[in-house]
């Protein structure tokens, strides 16, 4: 079942063969809750401006480029198949800053374009919920596909940890979108399928297809990190970069068992979701 979005001026994605490719039937807050607990994730379509998603991606660009070249390793967060990848810290500038107050609607007291998004966050996520990454992913040409993984083992105890990728420009499937599973955050497939498959190469990933994120400059994916997902193969031309961002929510006793907190360390701590609604 393809994921509930809000509606978009832009052309709606087509079913591709076997994959299914992001659409945009029109949703309220409701909907998009519901979607995000039934599917795992949901499409926020237009979560920021174009030209802020674009403008972003020509600055984190040249400071990935400038921290490449400074062997400033320690800048650098874990990732799947790291080939070909790079995970780049982010520290909290005014800059980088700006791209969650555009998207909550906080920047210099504007009004927020869509305020089904805000809704969704505090709802789900809470105001108090933690910031527990944030940072820049990029797959560069010639990247391979991910092994197929959650970055979060199930565990109904535990606090959940929600994460959002915003695209920096538009990403077809030649670039290698995120792939997720619809519903494999749940506790039917964690606790009964998943121990009895054969990993990654289980033939349920074949035979069920994932939803890929092919979107548009501005438009962000809201995913529990429990759901299965891989970032796919880029046989582009062109970096893909995701601008993400996480929060961990207060309720429940264990830890997320996974999560590996990739965050600058002036960070921890120090921030909450209420700092940017």
């Amino acid at each position: 079942t393809p994921p509930l979005s809000l509606p978009s001026d832009r052309e709606v994605a087509k079913q591709d063969g076997d994959d299914v490719q992001v659409d945009s039937p029109a949703t309220k807050t409701g909907d998009l809750l519901d979607s995000l607990k039934k599917d795992g994730f949901v499409v926020l379509k237009g979560f920021v401006p174009r030209c802020c998603a674009t403008s972003s991606r020509e600055r984190l660009s040249l400071e990935l480029k400038k921290v490449i070249e400074s062997g400033e390793s320690q800048r650098f967060a874990k990732i799947n198949d790291r080939k070909f990848r790079h995970d780049l810290r982010l520290h909290m500038t005014d800059e980088n800053k700006s791209i969650l107050s555009t998207a909550f609607g906080r920047k210099h007291g504007q009004q927020n374009n869509n305020p089904q998004y805000r809704d969704v966050y505090e709802k789900i996520i809470g105001g108090d919920a933690s910031l527990v990454e944030f940072g820049v992913i990029t797959s560069h040409p010639g990247a391979e596909a991910q092994s197929i993984h959650s970055d979060v083992t199930y565990d109904s105890e535990a606090r959940c940890v929600y994460t959002t990728f915003l695209a920096l420009q538009d990403i077809d499937e030649k670039m290698g979108p995120t792939n997720i599973w619809s519903g494999t955050h749940q506790a039917l497939f964690c606790e009964f399928y998943k121990p009895k498959m054969l990993g990654s190469y289980d033939p349920y990933y074949s035979k069920n297809k994932p939803t890929l994120m092919t979107l548009m400059a501005g438009d962000a994916v809201l995913m529990d990190t429990r759901v299965m997902h891989c970032g796919g193969a880029n046989k582009s031309k062109q970096d893909r970069m995701l601008f993400h961002f996480s929060f961990e929510t207060t309720e429940g006793e264990n830890d997320p068992d996974g999560f590996t907190y990739n965050l600058m360390t002036e960070l921890k701590g120090k921030y909450a979701l209420k700092n940017f609604l």
